[in-house]
């Protein structure tokens, strides 16, 4: 398994999750993605659920400890269903990925996961500014490519202009759904 394959999602700080250790040692899953990072207050500056400041986090780095001491990675996903995402409020592309290579270099990561959903599918300069931030993430240089924009939507990337300007923002083209940017 890859981190950029399937990997479930951990959210330490809501849903009152599992022990990863014990999930890890019941199961032998070793990749966990961890979710979700949003806008904090509104702003450009990434927090956990749009609540708890990256900057001041002290459960994700205990968590992520214990993955890696086990054999295991994280990615992290930023975006979901629910709250404001980094693209909504940053200016800019450079803006957007500015916010979240603060996540990137935090905690040491080599994968992230865009989850593009609704607002933003109505959006454009949303959907620009997270797929500029997408390009210009500084991961996975230890084996290929490390971020990934997927559809956020049971049906997938059905709004063309979505696939469109997807398939346009990120080098080389890949199918819609699938999309995944070199680092």
């Amino acid at each position: 398994m890859t981190l950029l394959g399937w990997a479930p999602y951990l959210m330490p700080e809501d849903n009152n999750p599992p022990d990863v250790a014990a999930v890890m040692d019941a199961t032998g899953q070793k990749a966990f993605q961890l979710a979700f990072i949003l806008a904090q207050d509104n702003s450009c500056s990434p927090a956990w659920g749009g609540t708890s400041s990256i900057d001041t986090d002290t459960t994700m780095p205990s968590v992520i400890q214990t993955v890696r001491g086990k054999g295991g990675d994280v990615s992290v996903s930023v975006g979901g269903y629910g709250g404001t995402k980094l693209g909504q409020v940053c200016g800019t592309p450079e803006a957007t990925a500015a916010g979240y290579q603060k996540v990137i270099t935090k905690y040491g990561l080599k994968a992230i996961d865009f989850d593009l959903e609704e607002p933003e599918y109505e959006n454009t300069t949303a959907i620009h500014n997270e797929i500029g931030a997408a390009r210009r993430a500084e991961v996975g240089r230890r084996g290929g490519p490390g971020a990934r924009v997927g559809p956020g939507a049971r049906a997938g990337l059905d709004d063309d202009r979505l696939a469109v300007e997807v398939q346009h923002r990120l080098a080389p083209p890949t199918t819609p759904g699938s999309c995944t940017a070199p680092a």
